[in-house]
């Protein structure tokens, strides 16, 4: 069972009288560090600054910011945690052992490895790998060490008995660890690897393997490695005793261990509830799952023809974000959100499958979850694959299995909202196919993947939106172009359900951890104003790997070391817009803005629901990590008790000087940069502001 999220966090620590609550080995302040010192919202304003109290989950009415968590919580059950350390030495030719080289930080160059120890010292010839089924993934260079020790002493007697080096390149002896045994190192002349079909006494495994015998002199061992420079997985690795017999079995005492293990959900269940439940610590009210390699799959739901079953740690999250007040948008699919699984060959009974998967899982979360997206990403226009095929093809395919689908989703929870599957990016012609070809009536929410990569949100990249016309110029045009076209339809329901990808695209101009941040807060302010609930993915691009730089990795890679993730600009930005985007509607509020230098702008205005104003401004240009302030003066028609303004960064508020003449309210002297200010106008002085209660900040 999960904790309940409602309980207060242990405290790690008190820093300028702020809480450090612990999300297991992630510390997280109770309030925005403050990164930049003097990060002046208003030059010579000397009114006091106050940090911003953030809100949880539950204590947020409605807002447009969502998540797409890097994965649900989830039991590391067989058929679900698909390779597994242990797995090495189960006896078991159907699971696969996986031992990994560090991705990221001071221990990217060291080895991989894998530790068998022996219940007791035994003399041991050889050592068996045996690749998983139709996989052939022995390391191209790898050795084999044995180790003889005694529980009493703390002496150990290291020995290389096997090594296969066929690159220059690498050269033994270079890695620190484990210790290296002193003696010089011979090349060993490998064993031929041998194709066979291995047969186990239980039978059933007649699939073709490999396996490569690795001989040596017998040798005493208490413990074996196998490491190597690169990644490496297996389906058994056996110790083989000078009886002929295989040793390094759990039913026989065995243990193993890894360098560093794969999860199939990326990180442990432990990890994986902690991350969880930061979502409500952010205060996000939507999230999406199910969607990539997720233990709700199809395959892993129905792991036997027929049956379903689902994972209680993953049902109990469910609830748990239910329960705190986050609406849930969940995809139906495969591995990868396609529709596929392996005990479905046929297309025609793949359909019933899928449809009957749908039936189960619908029935079992209609109380909890009401949007259902089928599939994800099954049209990927240009960002991804350039050649996906023309998309007349695609979406009849599709609705193929969206049709039935939607009905079957229909006829178990009337209420249900089906969600057309978001193509990547914004591919209306994909999406209009798709209405046609069926499922207009059957459709609530129309939704799209907004992957700018390495471009500033506002932006459109032309080269991927082919459907646009000359009068589509911004991002924004182009999503007003859709629910436009869309509502002919009868749709009135828009998501922009995964968005973002800064922290972890791959290419040379990635951004700084500090422009997505500021990137996040432009995307989120932009799609209030279009009232598109936005997702930003995925929850480990909120996080700095310890040891990272600011330009540097910020995503979470599999196996991180515990205690590595450390909330980053991204996730104290997104948990101050969640407190002060609660309730707000757009409105359609002109002001000015006269600034020192010519730049554009972007502009938009809100209204709270006790009738307060909150407008937003910033400069329309690349984020940089040391972009240049400009100063202004904001002119709007309306009046105020009282004008605060909010800097995101920093997490802070101060009241701020303004005159009201010939009914204009001006604000001067105001500093404008490339992410968010905002401002709002209070109707009544001192009024019942969530933030007036936190304290001053430190001086």
């Amino acid at each position: 069972m999960l904790v309940n999220p409602r309980d207060s966090k242990p405290i790690s620590t008190v820093v300028d009288g702020y809480e450090v609550h612990a999300f297991g080995n992630i510390d997280v302040l109770s309030v925005s560090p403050t990164y930049f010192l003097n990060q002046v919202i208003q030059v010579d304003n000397a009114r006091p600054v106050r940090k911003i109290r953030p809100k949880k989950s539950w204590e947020i009415a409605n807002h447009v910011i969502g998540m797409t968590p890097r994965r649900m919580p989830s039991a590391a059950v067989r058929g679900v945690q698909l390779y597994h350390h242990t797995y090495f030495i189960d006896g078991d030719l159907d699971t696969v052992g996986f031992a990994g080289t560090y991705l990221h930080g001071p221990d990217a160059q060291s080895q991989a490895w894998l530790r068998i120890q022996l219940p007791l010292t035994s003399r041991i010839q050889s050592v068996r790998l045996v690749s998983a089924k139709g996989a052939l993934a022995f390391p191209v260079h790898f050795e084999i060490r044995v180790c003889q020790w005694h529980i009493f002493s703390h002496q150990r007697h290291w020995k290389t008995v096997y090594q296969v080096n066929d690159s220059a390149e690498y050269k033994p002896g270079m890695y620190d660890w484990p210790p290296r045994p002193r003696f010089d190192y011979d090349k060993v002349k490998p064993d031929t690897p041998t194709r066979i079909d291995l047969t186990w006494s239980e039978g059933g495994y007649g699939e073709e393997v490999e396996v490569r015998e690795c001989t040596f002199e017998t040798t005493e061992a208490r413990e074996v490695w196998i490491l190597s420079p690169q990644d490496f997985l297996s389906a058994e690795v056996q110790v083989i005793d000078e009886s002929g017999e295989n040793i390094a079995l759990l039913s026989r005492g065995a243990t193993a261990s890894v360098s560093r293990p794969i999860q199939m959900f990326w990180v442990d269940a432990r990890t994986h509830a902690d991350m969880w439940s930061l979502n409500y610590d952010v205060g996000v009210k939507w999230v999406k799952v199910n969607f990539w390699l997720e233990p709700l799959n199809w395959q892993f739901v129905e792991r036997k023809k027929g049956r379903y079953e689902i994972d209680p740690f993953t049902d109990a999250a469910i609830t748990e974000a239910a329960e705190c007040g986050v609406n849930i948008i969940m995809c139906l699919g495969g591995l990868y959100g396609l529709p596929n699984h392996p005990d479905y060959p046929d297309e025609a009974e793949r359909i019933e499958g899928f449809c009957n998967y749908a039936r189960f899982m619908v029935d079992h979360f209609k109380n909890r979850v009401q949007y259902y997206e089928i599939f994800n990403e099954y049209y990927e226009q240009h960002t991804y694959s350039p050649d996906s095929g023309p998309f007349e093809l695609a979406a009849a395919e599709y609705a193929k299995y969206a049709v039935p689908a939607a009905k079957a989703i229909k006829a178990v929870y009337a209420e249900a909202k089906v969600v057309l599957v978001g193509p990547d990016p914004l591919a209306w012609d994909f999406i209009k196919a798709s209405l046609n070809a069926g499922l207009a009536s059957l459709v609530d929410v129309i939704s799209w993947h907004q992957y700018q990569w390495t471009m500033p949100p506002e932006v459109l990249d032309r080269p991927n939106y082919p459907w646009t016309g000359p009068e589509v110029k911004t991002y924004a045009d182009a999503v007003r172009y859709v629910q436009k076209a869309a509502k002919a339809y009868g749709v009135y329901e828009f998501h922009n359900n995964e968005a973002g990808a800064y922290a972890f695209y791959w290419g040379e101009e990635r951004p700084s951890t500090l422009v997505s941040a500021k990137y996040l807060a432009r995307t989120m302010v932009l799609h209030a104003t279009l009232q598109v609930p936005t997702f930003w993915n995925r929850t480990d691009a909120y996080f700095l790997q310890s040891g990272a730089s600011s330009a540097g990795d910020t995503s979470m890679s599999e196996g991180a070391p515990e205690g590595s993730l450390k909330p980053a600009f991204s996730y104290y930005v997104c948990r101050t817009l969640c407190a002060l985007m609660d309730s707000v509607k757009p409105i359609d509020i002109e002001f000015a803005l006269d600034a020192d230098r010519e730049v554009d702008v972007e502009k938009h205005a809100f209204r709270y629901p006790d009738g307060d104003l909150l407008l937003a401004v910033w400069i329309l240009d690349v984020g940089a990590d040391d972009y240049p302030a400009m100063q202004a003066t904001l002119s709007v028609n309306a009046t105020a008790a009282e004008v605060v303004g909010y800097e995101l960064l920093n997490g802070q508020e101060q009241p701020l000087d303004f005159t009201f003449a010939r009914e204009t309210l001006e604000i001067n002297r105001l500093l404008i940069r490339d992410y968010p200010l905002l401002i709002r106008l209070h109707k009544h002085k001192n009024a019942n502001s969530p933030h007036n209660d936190s304290p001053c900040c430190p001086s």
